[in-house]
């Protein structure tokens, strides 16, 4: 498989702060700077992503990537990437069950983006890559719900709630 992601387990701050009105926020504060990452598998290169930080960053857009990638048969768009140590650009395209990822890999941590560079493409089936993202929008929900976030208080939540609970199986490291 040239796409999988381990979430690991990330620890928690255990902190609440009732400013927080979005999930990047509140991931900022749940989640302390030296906790586990979650790793994407590209053609079995690890990308490490911070849960306080790269995926903070990333999780709106995923989000609206899911909604887009489950609603529409086709479609192309472009996902700009912009913490520091996840910046690179996704131009994704889909048809029916095939979903392909051209990307173009800037500035990563590790300094992975060389050996990237030379896999700029994955062929995935849609539902897959979506089943890949499961465990780590688990262990987002978990922690913020442990932090005493709410679907009342955060926007965004009750949106990666329900991503969760469509999902029928956990990605490859985590199927049954």
């Amino acid at each position: 498989m040239d796409f999988y992601i381990q979430a690991s387990k990330p620890r928690i701050t255990e902190q609440f702060d009732a400013n927080d009105e979005c999930l990047s926020d509140a991931m900022e504060t749940a989640f302390p700077l030296y906790t586990e990452n979650a790793f994407v598998y590209w053609h079995h290169i690890p990308i490490s992503l911070s849960y306080k930080y790269d995926l903070s960053y990333m999780v709106e857009d995923l989000i609206e990537l899911f909604d887009v990638l489950t609603c529409e048969e086709q479609g192309k768009c472009e996902i700009q990437w912009l913490p520091d140590t996840f910046r690179c650009d996704w131009c994704m395209s889909w048809e029916g069950d095939q979903l392909t990822i051209q990307a173009n890999w800037e500035n990563l941590a590790g300094n992975v983006q060389t050996l990237l560079q030379a896999y700029p493409t994955v062929k995935i089936d849609k539902q897959d890559f979506m089943c890949e993202w499961r465990s780590v929008f688990e262990a987002i929900v978990y922690s913020l719900h442990e932090c005493g976030y709410d679907c009342h208080s955060l926007r965004g939540l009750p949106e990666l709630e329900k991503i969760v609970n469509r999902m029928g199986k956990s990605g490859v490291l985590y199927h049954e």
